[in-house]
């Protein structure tokens, strides 16, 4: 469900207006996180790594309003009950990319037998647009290549586009720890430097929760 956002009473109507209105402009944020137990949890279980990422940020995305703001058909800016991710999965075979979405829900197992089946339906599609995206989406992809330090991808559109953009790189052994670089990008409209730097934390707390029990 959809809920517009009365500007009129919206204690953050100002700040949005600046940035949507005078300054309009992007926060870019990479930090390193710790997903020594998502790596353990995949080994143990013999889980697929790039479907529990997927599941961890978009329990992350879905803790805060402000990283579930959107626009309606009318063009009213609101918030949605619910976003579920949309993703790129490479295929190794012609090193070309397709574009998915799978149904958010917070039951892991449910999510990610539904994130397995989506890929598998998708094995032979390459490219976008073969099937609508739903209005309530966020953008992730996986870079598993690469170990990077900072990553801005630009979104050329009217300005307003208010759906965060979430990267994941290569996770590598530090010091006995498996450490990945992670991005958010998201308009300033909808999020301020607090809601990014709790998103961070709050992957850290979905990584922690599903890390096996010693």
């Amino acid at each position: 469900m959809f809920h517009i956002i009365e500007m009129d009473t919206w204690k953050r109507a100002p700040i949005f207006r600046h940035f949507i209105e005078e300054v309009r402009n992007v926060i870019a944020v990479t930090a390193t996180v710790d997903v020594t137990g998502l790596r353990t949890r995949c080994k143990r279980d013999g889980l697929r790594f790039y479907p529990v990422f997927l599941y961890v940020i978009s329990r992350a995305v879905n803790r805060q309003p402000e990283l579930r703001m959107g626009w309606d058909a009318q063009g009213n800016v609101g918030i949605w009950d619910a976003v579920s991710p949309a993703y790129v999965v490479f295929h190794e075979q012609d090193k070309l990319i397709t574009h998915m979405s799978t149904a958010y829900t917070s039951d892991f197992d449910a999510f990610y037998t539904a994130v397995i089946r989506t890929m598998a339906e998708h094995e032979q599609v390459r490219g976008f647009g073969h099937a609508p995206l739903p209005p309530n989406h966020f953008d992730a992809s996986l870079v598993p290549w690469l170990d990077y330090q900072a990553l801005n991808l630009h979104v050329f559109d009217a300005g307003n586009y208010l759906a965060p953009v979430i990267t994941g790189g290569k996770y590598t052994e530090r010091e006995g720890r498996w450490c990945m670089p992670l991005s958010i990008q998201i308009h300033h409209a909808a999020a301020d430097g607090y809601h990014v730097s709790r998103f961070f934390a709050d992957v850290q707390q979905e990584i922690d929760w599903l890390t096996p029990q010693s």
